[in-house]
């Protein structure tokens, strides 16, 4: 039985002044004055890398909002739904 390898995890936080997507390790992979262009930016880097990826998106307040798993469809297949 092999154990799959975990998956990578990007936040996208509000930071003094700019919307900023760190790494778990807190290593800033990119950087932005909208959300909306880093979300999107965000997605296209982690799709092109080819590895499983959990972007995780939070308001401005810091509230989360939204989680996203890439490749799309990938979620289905790392856990059985029953």
């Amino acid at each position: 039985m092999t154990s799959e390898p975990p998956a990578r995890r990007v936040e996208i936080t509000r930071d003094v002044g700019r919307w900023v997507a760190r790494e778990e390790d807190g290593t800033v992979i990119a950087e932005g004055t909208q959300k909306k262009e880093l979300v999107r930016e965000v997605t296209d880097k982690v799709r092109a890398s080819g590895t499983v990826a959990v972007v995780r998106i939070f308001a401005a307040n810091g509230m989360f909002l939204e989680q996203r798993m890439y490749p799309r469809g990938e979620a289905a297949r790392r856990k059985p739904r029953h």
